[in-house]
């Protein structure tokens, strides 16, 4: 569709397919002029087309300028989360190092949870095995707590192996503890210098008052992180605090890699994994991932570094707007392009180990299901199908399809069945399987797989044979997970296979990817008969769905029956009754 009567002034539109999901958020400086070159044919590329043939509606919010719009978007992608949007992979999953500072004796642990608690959170860490052993460098030097957010009763493991100063066991004073973890603090800030002045200072405190004990315990840990500073690298000699950041991409694969500089030196890098559907530029990607970092980061510098960058005056206003205390900055000087290169290097390393992992995992499952099935090719084109209803109504059919052991999310297809009335499985996987193989995107495919056994392997090679297909089938039984490559031939590998592991996982897809349909046409059919009657909204809909399961079992219910649901009185389940 193409919208009409569209605003010339700025905002954020937002793209909906058939079903009401909003697809893609976009903000605008004039939303007639951007909207309008959605539908512009000559303008489009393959992406933006494939965006635009999903459109079903374009809702639009005005706004006051072209900030407001920049924080508008940022707030709704956050909400809502587009497929079609530049977007985080894995935000939801970084770890961060918790320091408990309200309590007495605070503890340190890693956690993937931020709580509104009073206690300092650094990160996030991209990689999980990096902030684990951050977390022991830590133990080692400061000996903080580890154990739960009481302290325990006696000492734990950590204490006997010097991990830990025990004050559970009354081994340090609360005013020598909380010193280690303040130092703790500024270390994971970076403030290395600040942290061992501050030590030595209460180190000399305690020697003054004649107790040694506590002074040599400070002085361990100042020893403890002058070896540490000894493996950092000083990369900027004017001591700067910044986090320097770029981002590498090809085609809707980005990566975007962050070095955490403090006092000139390097404490940290991380790498982060970005979704790009459109294939948008190193622009907007910069933007987008800019806006998402500062969201999900904790402890930032006041000045973030990146190359180039349009409209940054705007980004600049959308992040104090947002209330956050940080600049964004190009790079100035030869130090700080040597720098950003050195960045850039460590990103396009990352997504040359990245490809060397997906060729591995596909010389792994896939070449093992090629060895397993004794076939003569490599079936990198899997397609699964599988069958969900609900005593014959609602009838629908998937298909999922995997691409090097990977899932291809966007050859996936659904089908409401047409032709089969009733339970009928077996016809059902026939009609999908025919229907599908109508495509020539099916073309593609070397290896179809069926959920079930010896007879819907039967009838997926009956439809096959109505389309003149000589593509391979498999049948994956779920009792004891084997393998029909014929009707008389079972195949049954061992539970640990990584070609078996490959097959439960597409099966297991389809299932999905078909209950979700089911359930999709179900929730909506359901609800809006019932919410013709009067004093049936929303809410209580769900609720005599939820109690009944399916709108025969509402048919056939009592009037009794139906008024044991809460708020459903005699009156309004008669005309229930009478409406179905």
């Amino acid at each position: 569709m193409k919208p009409d009567n569209i605003p010339s002034a700025s905002g954020v539109y937002l793209m909906k397919d058939s079903s009401g999901k909003i697809i893609y958020i976009g903000k605008a400086k004039n939303l007639k002029k951007r909207l309008q070159s959605y539908f512009d044919k000559s303008y489009l590329n393959k992406r933006i087309a494939n965006l635009v043939s999903k459109i079903d509606t374009v809702d639009w919010i005005i706004t006051k300028n072209e900030t407001e719009a920049f924080i508008l978007e940022n707030n709704l992608i956050k909400l809502h989360k587009p497929y079609y949007n530049i977007q985080l992979k894995d935000d939801k999953t970084y770890p961060y190092i918790k320091i408990t500072v309200t309590n007495e004796f605070p503890g340190i642990y890693i956690t993937r949870k931020y709580e509104n608690d009073g206690s300092l959170y650094f990160g996030p860490y991209t990689n999980v095995a990096a902030a684990r052993k951050l977390l022991g460098l830590l133990k080692r030097t400061f000996k903080i707590r580890t154990c739960g957010n009481k302290l325990p009763s006696k000492a734990c493991l950590d204490y006997h192996i010097n991990l830990c100063s025990a004050p559970c066991i009354g081994k340090i004073d609360q005013n020598t503890y909380n010193i280690a973890v303040k130092s703790a603090v500024k270390f994971l800030r970076g403030d290395i210098t600040r942290a061992i002045l501050f030590l030595e200072r209460d180190m000399k405190r305690y020697a003054k008052k004649m107790q040694y004990e506590k002074a040599a315990l400070i002085r361990d840990t100042i020893n403890s992180i002058n070896h540490l500073r000894e493996h950092q690298h000083v990369m900027l000699n004017n001591g700067k605090t910044a986090d320097f950041i770029s981002v590498q991409y090809n085609g809707a694969i980005a990566l975007a890699g962050v070095f955490r500089l403090r006092n000139g030196a390097i404490i940290g890098k991380e790498i982060y994994h970005i979704s790009n559907p459109l294939e948008e530029g190193a622009d907007a990607i910069l933007r987008h991932f800019i806006l998402q970092y500062i969201n999900i980061s904790f402890q930032l510098p006041p000045i973030i570094k990146t190359k180039r960058l349009n409209q940054l005056k705007t980004l600049n206003k959308t992040i104090e707007k947002l209330g956050k205390k940080v600049t964004i900055k190009s790079i100035y000087g030869d130090d700080e392009r040597s720098l950003m290169k050195m960045l850039d290097e460590n990103i396009l390393f990352e997504s040359d180990k990245e490809e060397q992992k997906k060729i591995y995992r596909k010389s792994v499952t896939v070449e093992a299901l090629k060895n397993a099935l004794n076939l003569s090719f490599i079936p990198d084109y899997i397609v699964c199908f599988d069958i969900s209803h609900l005593y014959g109504n609602y009838s629908v059919g998937s298909a999922v399809v995997f691409h090097n052991g990977k899932p291809l999310k966007r050859m996936y297809r659904r089908f409401k069945i047409k032709k089969t009335k009733g339970i009928n499985d077996f016809e059902m996987i026939k009609e999908v399987v025919e229907r599908y193989f109508s495509h020539k995107e099916s073309r593609k495919i070397n290896l179809v797989m069926v959920d079930g056994g010896a007879i819907q392997l039967r009838m997926a090679r009956e439809a096959l044979k109505i389309k003149k297909v000589t593509t391979p089938v498999i049948a994956l039984a779920k009792r004891l997970e084997e393998i029909y490559v014929d009707e008389k031939s079972i195949i049954s590998l061992q539970k640990t296979s990584p070609a078996l592991k490959l097959l439960q996982q597409i099966r297991d897809e389809a299932h999905r990817f078909a209950i979700n349909y089911n359930r999709y046409l179900r929730k909506n059919d359901f609800k809006l008969i019932l919410e013709e009657v009067n004093g049936v909204g929303k809410k209580r809909a769900l609720q005599i769905l939820s109690a009944f399961g399916s709108l025969e079992n509402i048919r056939r219910a009592t009037v009794k029956q139906l008024m044991a649901i809460p708020g459903i009185n005699k009156k309004i389940a008669k005309e229930i009754k009478d409406l179905l």
